[in-house]
């Protein structure tokens, strides 16, 4: 992370204090996305798939390949101190649950 960088990030988005401040010095850059279903598409897919006889893969490969969510919101960006995320447990069952995918994906190669 360059200087810039750094400075944009320097201060916990939940408690406010300059990240380094309680002595500290690991955080977190949360990034939050908002995503809408866009059920016409799903629909298509769906359908597409009935027409291949409930073949859900092979609709995949011959559909359009068309988004079946839409970001709803511009992505946010929170900096979250390292005695913040330990007052706040979502952020652990966060990290458990990408530690847990990234194992599984390590194991299948």
């Amino acid at each position: 992370m360059k200087e810039r960088e750094l400075r944009e990030s320097a201060v916990c988005g939940l408690c406010g204090k300059k990240i380094g401040e309680n002595r500290a010095i690991t955080f977190f850059r949360i990034t939050l996305e908002r995503f809408i279903l866009d059920i016409a598409a799903i629909q298509r897919q769906t359908g597409l798939g009935m027409m291949l006889e409930g073949n859900g893969y092979l609709a995949q490969v011959m559909g359009p390949d068309e988004d079946l969510a839409k970001s709803f919101d511009d992505p946010i960006q929170i900096t979250v101190c390292e005695s913040c995320s330990i007052d706040h447990p979502l952020i652990w069952l966060v990290l458990e649950k990408v530690e847990k995918h990234l194992d599984e994906e390590e194991q299948k190669t």
